[in-house]
């Protein structure tokens, strides 16, 4: 009754629409439409597996569920009422044998009216009184073993309308006994069996009563298959399908047979039909003698059979040739004719004409070669033509031509070219003449070779056409003709599918969905023109390869109507949000069976209507990449995203050069950081750098700025390209406040003054910038000067703002390695004094200075060496202060 997935884990991680739990797949039925799957789909629905304890496993699921498809794993017990807190529960569907069903298991649901028990293999688990609940109306029972069923067991089922039993063994004990207090309100019943069984009646007090009732059935629908008994069916009066072995005797059987409405009979081995063997079945309306070995249909077989609507006759050996062909079938009312894989090979002119209300003719799986003008003559009413699967390799000019009602096509295999590597042609107008205005579907095949479709017409189908193609490599010709307007789907089963040389995407200009089946892995041309299908809603892609398109990033623009995108076992090497940019209205992207490609983290960000992301048996290349996802699905409140993976029970897999990984696990290893170790190591970095700071603060604040100065000053001088002659001053004066007087006094006088050539010196109180850094004027100035001139005196070493500028010029001077460096002592000091201050110290030990003399004779040659000593080259014009 309904489909597992052939999985261990389900992962669904979406809050809002679904719940996570390692067994239960839940979801709601607008999201899942197209999904594959036949757990019967109801508002909301959960699908479960391998479920070993109802509480434990069903435990997430919420109550409001309507639908619950289980399968039951080994040892699953269903205790009285487990099942009742799910009280609007409609259907219920288990797969698989629980090992006990306790009295009530099916109780306390009063809304279920459908219960399907269905086993993989012979269950003999008892079925006790008073199991099911009293709202059931439908019950089906699929490969169980009836004598273990109680044969009480449907006595509270007073409203039930269809009961369905496929038995496992030789025996249907007592099943009249079994059935007889719910055959009042039965309408249908059905019972069949892998082998004949036999009918076994014991004493039943109510049978008789129970066998009028079946009489009795409101739909007259009966169906009893492979069952053998010379007593249980005497009482019924009408049967759907009735079984026989031969039918030599059938119009002497009694009344109640030639009251049939439906006739199925199948394994008769070389069954014979006769002349007239149906005469007495007035009121038949269906004949299905399907795998009977049938070779010969005499004349006259189907006579009486005036009210015959549906003959199926497939997979017999009917060998029609040209030798022996169809004999005349003389059944006006016939609407459907099944002669699918019967070995024909030869059909007459005319061979359906007296066939006047025929709607549905199945010729396929056969060996037909030719297909002439009249084949399929007076077919007025014909709709449906299949005759695909045939050896086609030669069709006459307007062979379907008066199929004018025709409204689905199929032909196939075509195969009159040479060799099978060779191009099989049709030309669709050839054939047609005027396509049929009412044509629906359309599917032509070469099967294995290489093919050529001509339109061969300006005619065209109403706008609705599905066109199916199927062969190695498919090219059409005369793309411009209006036929390709009529297409709204296509489905596209080659290797290759061209106009020219391009894919002929952009012809189809109304198409609504299309879908590529290659049966192998296929490299088509660029697909990019699918872009300018602007119509599309659905797009389906199987074995395709997309790693050899060149404009994947481009083939889905424009698309802004898609609803449907699914990759079936693709090539992909990535999505991003460069392929999805357009897909403002995608509702449902499925990727199954994707290897080594990258998920980007900006893939979903276009997608604002998405409602379901469905994966399933991916592999991911391990990246960092990727590494997004599993958060992002976690966190997702409008998006439903169903994982389906087998990698380990751990989740889905990644690959790198060393094989398949867990992809968890690489993220956790390679891709995420431990964010406790990360605060714990930034914070106690933080507080450390703080502490350092404020502690350099304070030892040397004043020599750390000054060495950032430093630095500015020497970049800013490598860039200049700085050369001796493009200084402002000639000398920077280094000097305490205390001692300005003798700056003034002496200084100025003796060397600003004295020229020509005239020196311009740089004094801290006439030229340093007024609103500036106090250090970045004494290193600008340093810098601007061709010489520093240190005035040493006890109330220089006093001074804080005199060292730094002492320690600006020392590092100037080892940096540059120049004589750039000029101490004079004003006044006499101790070498002790001098000790505290090591930079001063180490220059006076290994550097020439000179001391301010006090007698008045001594101060001229002062004044002269100090002269001497200072530059006076480079600066031709004084600048006035």
């Amino acid at each position: 009754m309904f489909f597992f997935f052939s999985v261990t884990t389900l992962l669904l991680l979406s809050p809002a629409k679904c719940w996570l739990s390692d067994k239960c797949l839940v979801y709601e039925d607008k999201v899942m439409e197209g999904w594959y799957g036949d757990c019967p789909r109801r508002i909301l629905t959960a699908s479960c597996l391998d479920v070993t304890d109802l509480k434990l496993d069903l435990a997430v699921i919420p109550l409001q569920i309507n639908t619950l498809c289980l399968k039951a794993a080994r040892g699953l017990e269903i205790h009285s009422n487990a099942l009742s807190r799910f009280m609007v529960l409609e259907e219920l569907h288990i797969r698989g044998c629980p090992e006990v069903v306790h009295a009530r298991a099916f109780m306390g649901l009063p809304n279920l009216w459908l219960l399907s028990l269905q086993s993989e293999k012979c269950c003999s688990s008892s079925i006790p009184s008073n199991a099911f609940g009293h709202a059931l109306r439908e019950l089906y029972l699929d490969y169980y073993n009836v004598s273990a069923i109680a044969i009480d067991a449907f006595n509270a089922l007073s409203g039930l309308r269809a009961l369905e039993i496929f038995g496992c063994a030789s025996e249907f004990p007592e099943i009249s006994c079994r059935i007889a207090k719910v055959s009042t309100s039965l309408i249908s019943l059905k019972l069949e069996a892998e082998e004949i069984v036999i009918l076994r009646n014991r004493s039943c007090g109510f049978l008789d009563d129970a066998l009028l009732a079946l009489a009795r059935l409101e739909t007259e629908r009966v169906n009893i298959s492979t069952l053998k008994s010379d007593t249980e069916l005497n009482g019924f009066s009408e049967f759907e399908h009735i079984p026989l072995q031969s039918l030599d005797s059938l119009c002497e059987t009694s009344d109640p047979v030639k009251s049939l409405q439906m006739f199925y009979l199948s394994y008769a081995d070389h069954l014979k039909i006769t002349r007239r063997c149906f005469f007495c079945l007035k009121s038949l309306s269906t004949l299905i003698l399907p795998k009977n070995g049938i070779s010969v249909i005499e004349d006259f077989a189907f006579e009486g059979l005036e009210k015959l609507q549906v003959l199926n006759m497939q997979s017999n050996k009917l060998m029609i040739t040209a030798n022996h062909s169809i004999p005349p079938l003389s059944l006006e009312s016939l609407e459907q004719l099944d002669l699918k894989n019967n070995g024909i090979s030869y059909i007459d002119d005319f061979a359906f004409k007296q066939l006047k209300s025929l709607k549905i003719l199945n010729l396929e799986h056969n060996n037909i070669s030719e297909i002439k003008t009249f084949t399929f003559s007076g077919l007025d009413r014909l709709e449906s033509l299949m005759l695909d699967y045939n050896v086609l390799k030669h069709i006459e000019a307007s062979s379907f031509t008066k199929l004018a009602s025709l409204q689905n096509f199929s032909i196939g295999c075509l195969m009159q070219a040479s060799t099978k590597t060779s191009k099989v042609q049709i030309n669709l107008g050839f054939i047609f003449g005027t396509f049929p205005s009412n044509l629906t579907h359309l599917y032509i095949s070469s099967c294995s070779r290489p093919m050529n479709i001509v339109i061969g017409s300006n005619s065209a189908p109403r706008p609705g056409l599905t066109l199916q193609v199927y062969g190695k490599e498919v090219s059409l010709e005369e793309c411009e003709r209006p036929f390709f307007q009529s297409v709204v789907g296509l489905n596209i089963m080659t290797q290759q599918f061209l106009c020219g040389s391009q894919f002929p995407g952009k012809y189809f200009k109304y198409l609504d969905n299309i879908s590529f089946q290659p049966q192998v892995m296929s490299s088509f041309v660029d697909l990019v023109d699918l872009n300018t299908l602007l119509h599309l809603k659905k797009i389906y892609f199987q074995n395709t390869d997309f790693s050899v398109q060149p404009h994947l990033k481009t083939m889905f623009h424009n698309l802004t109507k898609l609803e449907h995108l699914q990759f079936y076992e693709c090539r992909i090497p990535s999505l991003n949000e460069d392929v999805t940019r357009d897909l403002k209205s995608l509702k449902i992207f499925t990727l199954i069976g994707a290897y080594e490609f990258s998920l980007l983290e900006n893939f979903p960000r276009p997608l604002v209507n998405l409602q379901l992301l469905f994966l399933s048996n991916v592999v991911l290349r391990c990246s960092c990449d990727n590494a997004w996802f599993n958060e992002w699905a976690e966190l997702q409140k409008q998006i439903q995203v169903a994982m389906i993976m087998t990698y380990e029970k751990t989740g889905y897999a990644c690959k790198d050069a060393n094989g398949l990984h867990s992809f968890k696990r690489f993220a956790q290893a390679n891709c995420f950081v431990d964010m406790e170790f990360v605060l714990f190591a930034s914070t106690s970095l933080g507080i450390f750098f703080f502490m350092l700071m404020i502690l350099l603060h304070n030892l040397a604040g004043d020599y750390l700025l000054a060495f950032i100065y430093i630095a500015r000053g020497w970049v800013e001088e490598a860039m200049r390209g700085n050369t001796r002659g493009c200084y402002q001053f000639d000398a920077f004066v280094s000097y305490c406040g205390k001692d300005e007087s003798w700056v003034v006094d002496d200084l100025l006088p003796n060397l600003d003054k004295r020229g020509p050539p005239f020196l311009r010196l740089c004094l801290h109180s006439r030229d340093f910038q007024l609103g500036l850094d106090i250090v970045e004027n004494i290193t600008d100035s340093l810098y601007k000067s061709r010489r520093t001139l240190c005035l040493v005196s006890h109330h220089y070493l006093r001074s804080k703002w005199c060292l730094l500028e002492m320690s600006l010029a020392t590092h100037r001077l080892l940096a540059e390695q120049r004589d750039i460096l000029i101490l004079v002592f004003l006044e006499k000091i101790p070498a002790r004094h001098l000790s505290a201050h090591h930079r001063l110290a180490r220059l006076v030990k290994t550097r020439t200075y000179i001391d301010w003399p006090k007698d008045l004779p001594k101060q001229a040659i002062f004044w002269d060496r100090l002269w001497a000593k200072l530059p006076k080259h480079g600066l031709r014009l004084r600048l006035r202060l």
